[in-house]
């Protein structure tokens, strides 16, 4: 709902602007809806970062602390996947990506803590 409410009416308005007084654009719905589409979809994938996360930490694969160390790296590489995901070719409109890519990370973050504190909770309960 994030991509269909906030972003796409955004992109679509950036897209709409190159229009002049002598030169409308012309949508066609199949252009039209592929757009929609593919913008939702992609927005959809990159909300699932915190749901993907959760599962690698619970494999062992990620820890928060990997996480942590790596934010400058994962800063860098959200913004070069937004660059190229995003369909045009505004700033603004790769920060409308951007942005909400690295708060899902953040919250990802968050997620991989409360995961690990919960397993030290069971391991040390095991223990005694």
């Amino acid at each position: 709902s994030f991509a269909f409410f906030v972003v796409l009416p955004n992109m679509i308005k950036f897209l709409l602007s190159f229009g002049t007084d002598k030169m409308h654009p012309w949508i066609k719905i199949d252009d039209y809806l592929s757009f929609i589409g593919y913008t939702t979809l992609i927005f959809g994938v990159v909300f699932e970062l915190p749901i993907v996360s959760y599962f690698l930490g619970k494999i062992g694969i990620i820890s928060s602390a990997t996480l942590r160390k790596g934010r400058r790296y994962a800063v860098i590489a959200i913004l070069i996947v937004a660059a190229f995901v995003t369909p045009t070719p505004d700033a603004f409109n790769m920060m409308l990506l951007a942005v909400p890519l690295y708060v899902l990370y953040e919250i990802s973050i968050i997620v991989l803590l409360i995961q690990e504190a919960r397993k030290k909770k069971k391991l040390k309960g095991e223990i005694q």
